[in-house]
């Protein structure tokens, strides 16, 4: 993004201020029944430019959002939250109320950000990693609080450098420079890929695999995409989610350990690209000839 006059636009649901639009700056419905029980935040009915961005103010350059909070990393790298604070979610060091302005995280230099429920995870230019908020599986990597409203250093081995992350929905996964992949949090449908349904507090590395080139997550199954275009997929897999389109999947399917995703290998697809929604996959490929 060039353009230093970028000016960010959000419409939607409106609970908690999570858009950054007080209710009489857009057009608004607060007649709805769920509207009322939220403290009538309304609904923004169009696009509407959100206070605190835009010239001479804050300049967005990458939003990310969850259920109930919004992040914005401007172009200083800086962090801010806008939305729920409880349970620490926004990073503020606030675990209850809401935003309604940004308010800066005490985070710099960051990459890329990726939220899960009510937890989130960021990473730094140095390859480091931080996260703040619902720490009930240890989806924060580390620590014994229960909450944790500031973001906290993610330890890994001392020659380990993140270069990306993915939370699912109380799980974390993130890649190194070396191609190697860690999980930490619930374990209880094997989306941690160590052969067991435990729960990490610690990042673990995966062993048996390696060369990985990306990471997607789930709220209960990852993804894995390796140098050679092969799709990988642990976790829950009762909704299709292994990909094991030819084999029966019972309705409490699930893999403990990366399955390689063998419909693509046979019919000679080379994957360049993987994402996961809540109960599914999605992948972008080029058909191979050798």
């Amino acid at each position: 993004m060039e353009d230093c006059n970028i000016i960010r636009f959000t419409w939607g649901q409106n609970v908690q201020g999570k858009l950054g639009i007080r209710n009489d700056e857009g057009e608004v419905d607060i007649h709805r029944s769920e509207e009322r029980s939220a403290q009538n935040r309304g609904i923004i009915k169009k696009p509407t430019q959100a206070s605190g961005f835009g010239p001479g103010k804050i300049e967005a350059a990458e939003v990310f959002c969850n259920y109930s909070s919004t992040f914005v990393v401007d172009r200083m790298k800086r962090v801010w939250a806008l939305g729920s604070t409880e349970r620490g979610v926004s990073g503020t060091g606030r675990s209850n109320g809401e935003l309604t302005e940004p308010t800066q995280v005490s985070l710099v230099n960051i990459r890329s950000l990726s939220l899960g429920a009510s937890f989130c995870l960021s990473l730094d230019e140095q390859g480091r990693v931080f996260a703040w908020g619902l720490n009930n599986y240890g989806q924060l990597g580390g620590g014994s609080a229960f909450i944790e409203a500031e973001p906290v250093r993610v330890s890994f081995a001392a020659d380990e450098t993140i270069r990306s992350l993915a939370c699912g929905e109380y799980f974390a996964a993130a890649l190194s420079t070396k191609g190697e992949v860690w999980t930490w949090g619930q374990g209880v449908s094997g989306q941690l890929g160590h052969g067991n349904k435990s729960d990490a507090t610690m990042p673990k590395k995966i062993e048996g695999i390696s060369k990985i080139d990306q990471i997607a997550a789930g709220d209960s199954h990852t993804v894995l995409l390796d140098q050679n275009g092969q799709v990988y997929v642990f976790g829950e897999g009762k909704d299709g989610q292994i990909g094991r389109g030819d084999e029966f999947e019972s309705s409490a399917g699930y893999r403990t350990r990366p399955n390689l995703v063998e419909i693509l290998s046979r019919n000679k697809i080379k994957i360049t690209s993987i994402a996961a929604g809540g109960n599914h996959c999605l992948a972008i490929g080029v058909p191979t000839y050798n």
